[in-house]
C-alpha cells in the first residue's frame, strides 16, 4: 500500500506544473472578461452572469494548463523522447502501474472542458459539440510535441484524450440539470 501511494504522489507532482497556476488564473480571468465584454458588445442582449464569468475563467485556465502540462514546461528541457508512436496501448516501461495512471491522466486531463462548454453556453448539448474541439486540441497538443521536439507523438494519448471527453460529455448534461434545478428552486 506505501509503494502504491509513494507512486501517486511522484507521478502527480512530476506530472502536474503547479508553479503556473496562478499565471493560468490571471490569463484565464482576463480573457474571461474580455471574451464576455465582447460578447456584450456585439449582442446587446448577452447575459451576464457569475456563473457563465467561472465558467469561461476556469475554461480558458484549463486550455492553459494543458498546454502548459504537455508543451510549454518541456520546452528548453533536454533528452526528452520525441517521435511518433502509432501503436495503440503501448506499456509503459516503467511497468502497469505507471500505464494505468499515465491513462487515466490523459484522460482526466480533456474532461473538464465539455462540462465547462456546457456551463459556458448554458445549453446541455454543447458538451457533445465540444468532443470534435477536444479531438482537434488533442491533435494540436500531439503535433506540438513532435514538432518542437519535446515529446512523443502517441495515438494511445489521443484516445485517452478523447475518451476523458466523451465520458464528461455523457456525464455534464447531467450535472448541468442539477445546477440550474437547484438554482431554480432556491
Amino acid at each position: 500500500m506505501e509503494l502504491w501511494f509513494k507512486k501517486l504522489y511522484v507521478t502527480v507532482i512530476t506530472y502536474i506544473p503547479l508553479r503556473s497556476l496562478g499565471l493560468c488564473a490571471a490569463i484565464a480571468i482576463a480573457l474571461s472578461c474580455f471574451f464576455l465584454l465582447l460578447q456584450k458588445l456585439i449582442k446587446k442582449t448577452a447575459e451576464f452572469s457569475l456563473m457563465r464569468l467561472l465558467s469561461f475563467s476556469c475554461l480558458f485556465a484549463w486550455l492553459f494548463f494543458i498546454f502548459d502540462a504537455t508543451v510549454l514546461s518541456r520546452l528548453g528541457t533536454t533528452g526528452i523522447k520525441h517521435g511518433i508512436n502509432l501503436q495503440l496501448f503501448t506499456p509503459n516501461p516503467e511497468g502497469i502501474f505507471s500505464t494505468i495512471i499515465t491513462a487515466f491522466y490523459n484522460a482526466l486531463m480533456f474532461s473538464p472542458i465539455p462540462l465547462l462548454f456546457t456551463f459556458c453556453t448554458k445549453r446541455k448539448s454543447a458538451a457533445y459539440i465540444s468532443i470534435p474541439f477536444c479531438l482537434l486540441l488533442a491533435f494540436c497538443v500531439e503535433h506540438l510535441q513532435y514538432t518542437l521536439k519535446v515529446g512523443i507523438f502517441e495515438l494511445d494519448d489521443l484516445m485517452y484524450y478523447t475518451l476523458g471527453a466523451v465520458l464528461s460529455a455523457l456525464i455534464s448534461p447531467l450535472l448541468y440539470k442539477l445546477v440550474y434545478r437547484k438554482k431554480l428552486n432556491q
